[in-house]
């Protein structure tokens, strides 16, 4: 199949016509209204509907393009680890990062890298496990750092622990509950939580937990994923959150946020690197990886038995 007239039909596609298409490759549109035709007399099959407006793709130009795309995406990746096997300078990691993985050791891998690699790049995208596996299978991310699904790691992928963290009940210095020697569970139902959606979805046996000592569970009044926004609601207002200390660890260090002291309220929680069993990690990834390590064994906190 030629790969030239791929691309032109996916210019088609992607640019919403063939004159346009024409524009964005600086050729002519006879020659891409021919690469087209020639790609549908090679498969057998229209791929575009013509006679509509606007243009629409049948089902095999949807199949057509969407096998495109995992090329395309392939051949970048390609690229670049074929740029990083040369010269980590040229060196570029993608990552998706689950809200409760720490992220300070991961700008301080890529900041250690830049001091002998100064063109190394790092691209960020916030995340889940489950969410964004098909980043990784599409080549547009090279690994997800997060904690794994209560049912455990997909098949498809390799998983390297990290870190064991553990989820306590946390409040800023100057809240109320913060100067108590001991903090009861019926405490905790005065003040409003904030959570990354029912608790019972990211720490099994929350419910059950409560229920054991005799009360109702919070429900989270504020739903974010954003530890930013978790910090501003824990930080400037009487909040209450389950966070794992090891994203908070400096903040903890530092007096300003406080663990409370209820007896039995923890979770340990397992977080590390997923890739694509079936494709190697490229060098710059695999150089990423060794410095995050390294990061992540000087972080303060971050042990399960916390």
């Amino acid at each position: 199949m030629d790969a030239r007239r791929l691309r032109y039909f996916a210019a088609v596609v992607d640019q919403g016509g063939f004159a346009q298409a024409a524009a964005a490759l600086h050729v002519t549109q006879p020659a891409i209204s021919m690469a087209v035709r020639r790609l549908e007399e090679e498969l057998g099959h229209v791929l575009l509907e013509r006679n509509v407006k606007p243009m629409t793709l049948t089902g095999f130009g949807r199949a057509v393009h969407q096998s495109w795309q995992v090329h395309a995406s392939e051949h970048q990746r390609l690229v670049r680890e074929l740029r990083g096997m040369a010269d980590l300078n040229a060196g570029q990691v993608s990552l998706v990062i689950g809200a409760t993985f720490p992220l300070r050791p991961v700008v301080s891998a890529l900041e250690a890298l830049r001091r002998n690699f100064p063109g190394f790049r790092l691209s960020i995208t916030m995340g889940t496990y489950t969410g964004n596996l098909q980043m990784v299978i599409d080549g547009t991310a090279d690994l997800i750092l997060s904690q794994l699904p209560a049912r455990g790691p997909d098949p498809r992928f390799n998983h390297e622990p990290l870190i064991f963290d553990c989820f306590h009940a946390v409040c800023r210095h100057s809240h109320p509950l913060a100067s108590q020697a001991e903090v009861s569970w019926e405490d905790l139902l005065r003040y409003p939580w904030s959570a990354g959606g029912p608790f019972d979805a990211f720490l099994a046996g929350w419910s059950d937990a409560f229920a054991a000592h005799g009360v109702t569970a919070p429900v989270p009044v504020l739903h974010t994923t954003s530890t930013v926004a978790t910090m501003a609601a824990l930080v400037e207002h009487d909040y209450l959150a389950m966070l794992p200390i090891g994203c908070i660890a400096k903040e903890l260090a530092s007096g300003f946020i406080k663990v409370l002291p209820v007896s039995g309220l923890k979770w340990p929680q397992e977080k590390g690197a997923s890739w694509l069993a079936t494709r190697a990690l490229s060098p710059a990834a695999m150089a990423y990886m060794k410095e995050l390590r390294l990061q992540l064994e000087q972080m303060p906190g971050g042990d399960a038995s916390a």
